[in-house]
């Protein structure tokens, strides 16, 4: 089965199994100018996951995925819809080969002062900062946001239709994408 996660967690440890994983939040996830809130996930650690099934993000969840180097965060297919935001501090934290689908138009965060008012529902990097995220994933599909920030984001194959901002992409074979330049 999914495991389900609601509300704000940190976790540190492996997470193995044969189902997936759903982080999903009805609540905002800012709090006071924090990330504390409600909705807000962090994956960090030195060890990869290896569970088999789908990680899917949905409602108001933020998930920031920041691995150690070669530890993977997400081993499978990885699904970001509604408002959901999955945000990859450190490079490589979903599987090569994954399908990503990006659904999510992102969240504001006007309520935040210092950070832009808008994350896209896939980001590479926290905010455009200085160290350049790199990510490589099998396909990217949906008509969702893009934001890389200073970062890099190889994909294999897709067909996405959504919008993709800032940094670099390299495809050989996707089918489509909008890119624009600047925040």
């Amino acid at each position: 089965g999914n495991g389900y996660a609601s509300g704000g967690l940190a976790l540190g440890g492996a997470i193995s199994g044969s189902g997936g994983i759903i982080y999903d939040s009805t609540s905002a996830v800012f709090d006071n100018d924090n990330f504390d809130g409600p909705g807000f996930f962090l994956l960090y650690g030195t060890t990869s996951n290896s569970y088999t099934g789908t990680t899917t993000a949905k409602g108001n969840v933020w998930l920031l995925l920041a691995r150690s180097a070669n530890a993977v965060a997400v081993p499978t297919d990885l699904t970001i819809s509604n408002n959901a935001v999955v945000t990859i501090i450190s490079s490589e934290q979903i599987a090569d080969n994954a399908s990503v689908t990006v659904n999510s138009h992102g969240q504001s965060m006007s309520s935040m002062s210092s950070v832009p008012t808008m994350a896209s529902g896939l980001n590479l990097g926290l905010f455009g900062g200085s160290m350049p995220v790199v990510e490589t994933i099998g396909s990217l599909y949906g008509s969702g946001t893009v934001g890389l920030g200073n970062g890099t984001l190889r994909i294999g194959a897709g067909n996405f239709s959504g919008v993709i901002s800032d940094g670099r992409i390299f495809s050989a074979t996707l089918a489509s994408a909008s890119a624009t330049a600047g925040a």
